[in-house]
């Protein structure tokens, strides 16, 4: 069992939602927690460092070598259709979904390197092609890390209640307390992935074993029966 006391861990976001709960988790058992947000997490404990920082126009370097590091960090452009998005809304989701992602496991020391990914880089669906394409690509980034050797870990969550897919319906959404301790349960245990809940595996098989024509009908089905419709 992974024993966190005085170990080093660097978060990305920790001052809210998922990455806040673990946060919390981590310095009661001990850990000694930096981490990199534009805000600072609501929590006084000695053991916390804040690096207030916009990761889109900064992104630190820190002379320390991490036991563990967290990408938690992500950002939405709400569930809408691509050519309504304007070219700078673009430009930062992207940055802050991947660049930030690939740049401090390029610029950090770490001996661990864990992903806060989404099912959503499962399969991609309508009004969110940004989201979905930057969380696959940290999906298969993760797999080419872990191949070459490194030790790595991520999830896949469904919709967590942290307000980032507010258009999303509320059925079976996830407490991010309970995500939290999952992913640090992980760590502990050497877990190199999950998928929460477990039945949202299926989608990539779906994907591969269905026409592309119906995968897609069942695909915008699917969204308009989990969508929240808007009133005017």
């Amino acid at each position: 069992m992974f024993n966190w006391d005085q170990k080093k861990v660097c978060i990305t976001g920790g001052s809210k939602g998922i990455g806040f709960e673990i946060v919390k988790i981590l310095l009661n058992k001990g850990a000694v927690v930096y981490n990199i947000s534009r805000t600072a997490p609501d929590y006084n404990h000695s053991n916390l460092m804040c690096h207030r920082a916009d990761l889109y126009n900064h992104i630190p370097r820190m002379n320390v070598e991490f036991d563990v590091i967290i990408m938690n960090i992500g950002a939405n452009v709400g569930f809408r259709p691509f050519d309504d998005l304007d070219e700078e809304e673009i430009e930062r989701n992207i940055f802050l979904n991947l660049n930030v992602h690939v740049i401090l496991a390029k610029r950090l020391k770490y001996k661990k390197i864990v992903f806060v990914d989404s099912i959503l880089s499962f399969s991609g669906i309508p009004n969110s092609s940004l989201y979905c394409a930057s969380k696959a690509f940290i999906s298969s980034f993760n797999q080419s890390l872990r191949r070459e050797g490194k030790d790595t870990y991520i999830v896949y969550p469904y919709k967590v209640n942290t307000g980032l897919f507010d258009e999303i319906k509320d059925f079976m959404t996830l407490d991010k307390r309970s995500v939290a301790q999952t992913v640090v349960s992980d760590i502990e245990n050497n877990v190199k992935s999950r998928t929460i809940p477990f039945i949202f595996n299926i989608i990539p098989i779906l994907e591969a074993l269905l026409p592309i024509s119906f995968a897609d009908f069942v695909c915008k089905q699917i969204i308009k029966m989990f969508t929240k419709i808007k009133k005017d």
